[in-house]
C-alpha cells in the first residue's frame, strides 16, 4: 500500500503540469497574418506568369503569384498612380482625400493603413522608384 502512494503522487503531479502546460499554450495568442501589398505602376498583365499552371516558377513574382491569393479583375480610382495608391491606402476616393497628382499632398485627416498596422505591432516596409514623391505627397507617413 505504501509503494502505491508515491506513485499515486506522481501521477497527480503529473497530471497538474499537463494541465498547467496546456492551460499556457491555449493562453497564447495566435499568431497574426502576413500582408504584402504589392502596388506596381505601368507593369503588364503578361509582365510574369499568374495562370493556373502551378509548375512555371521563373521569378519570384511567379513564386508570390503562386502561393498567393489573386485577383484576376482589378479596378482603380485613379489613372494617376498617387492618387490610386493614396484610395488604397486610405480606403477613400481621390476626392476625399485630396491627392490626384503627384504633386499634391494627401489630406492629414485620413489615416493610412499602415498607420494602422503600427498601431497594431506590425513591422511595415515601403520601397518605391520614387521616394521623393511618396514623402512629398505625405503617402511616407
Amino acid at each position: 500500500m505504501k509503494s502505491s502512494t508515491p506513485s499515486f503522487s506522481k501521477l497527480i503531479q503529473t497530471i497538474a503540469l499537463l494541465l498547467g502546460l496546456l492551460s499556457f499554450s491555449a493562453c497564447q495568442k495566435k499568431p497574426k497574418p502576413s500582408f504584402i501589398i504589392l502596388a506596381v505602376d505601368r507593369l503588364s498583365f503578361n509582365a510574369f506568369s499568374c495562370n493556373e499552371d502551378r509548375t512555371t516558377t521563373s521569378s519570384g513574382l511567379n513564386t508570390l503569384c503562386q502561393e498567393s491569393i489573386r485577383y484576376s479583375n482589378a479596378y482603380t480610382t485613379s489613372t494617376q498612380p498617387a492618387a490610386a495608391l493614396a484610395s488604397l491606402l486610405t480606403g477613400v476616393y481621390p476626392y476625399q482625400h485630396q491627392l490626384h497628382r503627384s504633386f499634391d499632398r494627401i489630406d492629414p485627416h485620413y489615416p493610412l493603413l499602415t498607420e494602422y498596422f503600427k498601431k497594431s505591432n506590425y513591422r511595415t516596409s515601403f520601397w518605391s522608384a520614387s521616394p521623393a514623391i511618396m514623402k512629398k505627397t505625405g503617402l511616407s507617413r
